[in-house]
């Protein structure tokens, strides 16, 4: 079939208005979609039908019926809003045009809750990252009228920002009103972000309320997860958060028995600062976890957390033992220099009188007894417990020869 210049040109003229009247909002619908008011008060009007003549019920619908009213003025304000702006929309052309009060015909229609209305807006592609007057955007105003199409678009694409870990994208969804706690894949965005340590992804969520107190699938959570994928910001994080150190994981057992390894050091430095700021450095009987840090963890965990929590070295469990005599104690004498020169003090004895020397007398490691006997005052070396012992007692006690050889060596009579 063959056109005539006047047929083709009339049909490239059909399809650019064709074209055009696609982009241009269509008014006229979108003011009878709105007429009706807002989903919520659909809700209520319906709710209030099947209240409204039950005897028990009639205080209910009292006050049913004064929220009925209230939400009437709201719409009304609203339709009046959008009768005024939607004309202007069309012949500006321009979607994201404002009202007096700063909002625009997005902010308007989403507020009614009507998603078929906020649909055809969509369409035209509207900000919805413009503030009003008030500081909300088109998301609030959903949110304040019930309806999910403004969610309903975003959702698909935060699945694919937090799948693909792209921060611009994520952080431009959350200026949209994207919520950071959206599952993806039936998960916190928080746990995805743990498991691939996507630490900048983590923190942003967090900035942007995400909870840390939310469970994974399998119920378990994620400061649980955290632990596991030894993310040390993620532990410092979530613990900043929930404000709480003391937690119990699902197998029962608390969380600083779960840190005490060399392979979460980190961990556990970054859960002791958070018991000092919290003012949570003892067990419940008592007991320093800084000085049970320094007793049972590896060497290189204990130095690493050691120097990560300088400040620690002076406090006491409850017989007044340092994290050093803990040190010394369990001879190791990696340790024992680490924290000496981190600060700690040799001479200070516990509440039975027990100096860190006889503390290393006592282990049955000749190195960390040297390590302690360097350049120990005569007072010191001299020194008795609270029964009338010197080091040499201890060092009987342990039946270690080399420390009593030692001892004599550095002056001390048995």
């Amino acid at each position: 079939m063959h056109l005539s210049r006047f047929n083709r040109n009339l049909l490239t003229w059909l399809m650019v208005c064709a074209a055009l009247s696609t982009q241009a909002l269509d008014d006229k619908t979108l003011l009878k979609l709105t007429e009706h008011g807002s989903t919520k008060l659909a809700e209520m009007e319906r709710e209030h039908e099947e209240v409204k003549n039950a005897d028990d019920q009639k205080d209910y619908a009292r006050a049913l019926k004064k929220d009925i009213d209230a939400e009437k003025r709201r719409c009304n304000e609203l339709k009046s809003a959008i009768r005024q702006l939607a004309p202007k929309v069309k012949k500006s052309g321009k979607i994201n045009l404002r009202d007096e009060k700063g909002r625009t015909l997005i902010m308007l229609v989403a507020a009614l809750g009507n998603n078929t209305a906020t649909e055809l807006v969509l369409r035209d592609n509207p900000d919805l990252m413009l503030y009003d007057k008030d500081n909300k955007i088109a998301m609030d105003y959903e949110q304040q009228g019930g309806g999910t199409a403004i969610s309903d678009l975003l959702k698909p694409r935060w699945e694919q920002a937090i799948s693909t870990f792209n921060l611009d994208e994520i952080q431009n969804l959350l200026d949209c009103g994207a919520n950071a706690d959206w599952p993806v894949a039936g998960q916190p965005p928080l746990a995805l972000a743990i498991l691939s340590n996507q630490n900048s992804v983590f923190d942003r969520l967090i900035m942007h309320g995400a909870h840390a107190g939310n469970r994974m699938a399998n119920g378990s959570t994620l400061i649980e997860l955290a632990v596991a994928a030894k993310n040390a910001n993620a532990v410092d994080t979530l613990l900043g958060a929930l404000k709480e150190t003391e937690l119990t994981f699902s197998d029962g057992s608390t969380m600083f028995r779960h840190l005490q390894s060399a392979e979460h050091a980190d961990c556990l430095a970054a859960w002791l600062t958070h018991a000092q700021t919290l003012k949570k450095l003892h067990t419940p009987d008592g007991t320093s976890y800084f000085c049970m840090a320094m007793r049972l963890a590896a060497t290189e965990s204990a130095k690493k957390v050691a120097t990560q929590n300088i400040k620690l070295i002076s406090v006491e469990d409850p017989e007044g033992n340092l994290p050093l005599h803990e040190a010394a104690r369990k001879g190791d004498a990696e340790l024992y220099r680490e924290l000496v020169k981190l600060g700690a003090n040799p001479a200070q004895k516990n509440t039975r009188g027990e100096t860190v020397l006889m503390h290393a007398a006592l282990s049955g490691d000749a190195e960390t007894l040297a390590e302690a006997l360097k350049g120990i005052s005569p007072e010191l070396l001299q020194a008795k417990d609270k029964d009338g012992h010197n080091a040499h007692y201890y060092a009987k006690l342990a039946q270690d020869k080399a420390a009593t050889e030692a001892l004599k060596a550095a002056g001390l009579q048995p």
